[in-house]
């Protein structure tokens, strides 16, 4: 199997060390400096660089695509990629807008072009185990996450303040995935979002939604900015609490006080996690395109996390 990569990053070092394990062949790197080829080629031992996007796709023979561009550029390289009809791997998150999201998913079904995206949570052994010790995502009655992230780096990066919108969406998709992922990808109609701004400046702000669905689920989300937090996920299911905290450990607690820890995966022991299973499940649709039906990461499997995410 043999792929091309666009955007060689920190991020793509790890994709393609989980894909090398599972014998693929990365044939060919494209990137907008010098430095990131040099890098791809002394780095990752990628023999063949370009600067240019259309000269890699003319003078390589490959089976799929892994895009690891920055955020800010997603949409217009996938804009590029999606109409030559080849299985795209795509980093997070498709489009910082839902009109992208859109335009990226008419394309992709316009030209038949499997596209699935980089949220590798959705892969991570302990959840899967977990939804398994559940009986399956029917049986979840509540579902509890908060998160934080730190926008000083972001101030001390010099982001302009016209780019918060666009880092909010990039960055907001962890979290909002993993409830739409839990909720079965059920699209969310009333939702209410408070969102309590502390400090415009420094990027401070706290953004929150309570709601309950028909089915009897009730979902609460928090995420703080420029607030010192972890990462927690709680979910309540047949009389037991299964705790995430960090997201990749899982203890399951009941009312015997008996408490229970999660099996991982050995894959998600050795990669960064979700990866391996993520590179496989993207390899399955590369050899088979029909698979793509029943992707858990697809354009169109996401539709409701992109719809809450343009609410935020």
């Amino acid at each position: 199997m043999k792929l091309i990569l666009v955007g060689y990053g920190n991020i793509a070092k790890f994709h393609i060390e989980a894909f090398r394990s599972l014998d693929v062949d990365i044939i060919a790197s494209c990137n907008r400096s010098e430095e990131k080829n040099f890098l791809a080629k002394t780095e990752a031992g990628i023999k063949n660089t370009y600067k240019s996007i259309n000269e890699m796709i003319e003078n390589e023979s490959f089976d799929g695509i892994l895009c690891c561009v920055s955020y800010y550029n997603i949409f217009k390289v996938a804009k590029i990629l999606i109409p030559l009809g080849v299985p795209i791997f795509l980093e997070k998150p498709p489009g910082t807008s839902y009109d992208e999201y859109e335009t990226l998913l008419d394309l992709s079904r316009k030209n038949f072009t499997p596209v699935v995206v980089g949220l590798n949570r959705r892969f991570y052994s302990v959840i899967k185990n977990a939804i398994k010790d559940m009986g399956g995502l029917i049986n979840v009655n509540h579902i509890d996450l908060s998160w934080a992230e730190d926008t000083a780096i972001w101030i001390n990066r010099g982001v302009k303040q016209t780019d918060i919108k666009k880092l909010l969406y990039a960055n907001s998709i962890h979290g909002i995935d993993l409830i739409s992922f839990l909720n079965d990808d059920e699209e969310i109609i009333d939702l209410d979002i408070k969102v309590s701004i502390l400090s415009k400046k420094k990027c401070k702000w706290i953004i929150c939604f309570n709601v309950k669905l028909q089915n009897n689920l009730i979902i609460s989300y928090r995420s703080t900015w420029g607030i010192p937090g972890r990462w927690r996920l709680e979910v309540c299911s047949n009389e037991k609490k299964y705790t995430f905290a960090p997201l990749e450990k899982c203890i399951i607690s009941n009312f015997g006080n008996e408490e229970k820890t999660v099996p991982i995966a050995i894959e998600d022991k050795n990669f960064k996690p979700g990866f391996y299973l993520q590179a496989n499940s993207f390899l399955e649709i590369c050899k088979k395109p029909t698979k793509y039906k029943s992707a858990k990461n697809s354009l169109e499997k996401i539709n409701s996390t992109m719809k809450i995410l343009s609410k935020i």
